[in-house]
């Protein structure tokens, strides 16, 4: 109570405090404070939002050979484990580019193989799942199971229970110049939610074996998916595999994968407090 006493006798110290001029003053000041706390609290939650979503996706740390395929994640976690620290668990996967195509529309979709044992250890995409779907990569009459974003279900009226068919180039034999179509239809099982509109729009989940049957890889992987304790250990780990010339891994973390959007918020945060805190300044 002192401290409220103390500042109204320093307010009304010259008898004529409430007046028109003081009274917008306190106002304008008070409007500039909550301003800057409000804008402070969008841009961090934002960052924080984007952050979770990439993560839950794309994992904390995605691992690759240079010009080299991988043919299990065995190898991969024995080269890493000792590199990354906080290393809590890794899952393979396999990634093929191919085209949707339902009811006479067509669209470019990636179709990301993830193995149904470890992916939910690394990944967060049970928390996406929309209700009505179920997480299941498994196989329903012959046909693979498969999740997509909501994006591709709205555009293509795709619901819980539906078939599509997705269609990729491949090479004929040996002659690299020719290619001939292949075609493979999935059952929809669930639709995800996964915080991008760029994901919405062309991620297809599936299971990993069926994803090396269609891309005919056998049992290659792309690359393997490793989580870790703190979200900073993912970046000083890639920081530290990207600079050895002798790796033959590459490594990308959660953060370089929206590295432009995460800049973005990174600049804007000082600027947005800035111009804010003028209207504070004009109104002290």
């Amino acid at each position: 109570m002192f401290k409220f006493w103390l500042a109204w006798r320093y307010l009304n110290s010259c008898g004529n405090f409430l007046n028109l001029t003081s009274g917008l003053a306190l106002l304008g000041m008070i409007l500039g404070v909550a301003s800057l706390v409000v804008s402070m609290a969008v841009v961090s939650g934002y960052e924080s939002t984007l952050r979770r979503a990439v993560i839950d996706v794309v994992g904390h740390l995605l691992i690759i050979k240079r010009g080299q395929t991988i043919k299990g994640s065995e190898e991969v976690e024995k080269s890493m484990r000792p590199l990354v620290n906080g290393y809590q668990a890794h899952t393979p996967f396999v990634v093929v580019e191919a085209v949707l195509a339902h009811n006479k529309k067509i669209t470019g979709v990636i179709i990301e193989g993830a193995d149904p044992e470890s992916v939910h250890k690394v990944l967060n995409l049970k928390s996406r799942l929309l209700p009505g779907g179920a997480f299941d990569l498994g196989f329903k009459d012959d046909l693979p199971n498969a999740l997509i974003g909501k994006g591709l279900a709205e555009k293509f009226d795709l619901k819980v229970g539906d078939v599509f068919r997705v269609v990729t180039p491949q090479t004929s034999g040996y002659n690299r110049e020719k290619f001939r179509p292949r075609l493979q239809r999935f059952n929809v099982v669930g639709v995800l939610s996964l915080g991008r509109y760029d994901y919405d729009q062309r991620f297809i989940l599936t299971n990993i074996l069926a994803a090396q049957d269609f891309a005919e890889i056998g049992e290659q992987i792309t690359g393997v998916r490793i989580k870790v304790d703190k979200d900073r250990d993912a970046i000083m780990a890639a920081t530290a595999i990207n600079s050895d010339s002798e790796s033959a891994y590459w490594a990308r973390s959660w953060e370089a994968a929206n590295r432009n959007l995460f800049a973005a918020v990174k600049y804007e945060k000082p600027i947005i407090f800035l111009v804010i805190f003028i209207i504070v300044v004009a109104a002290a």
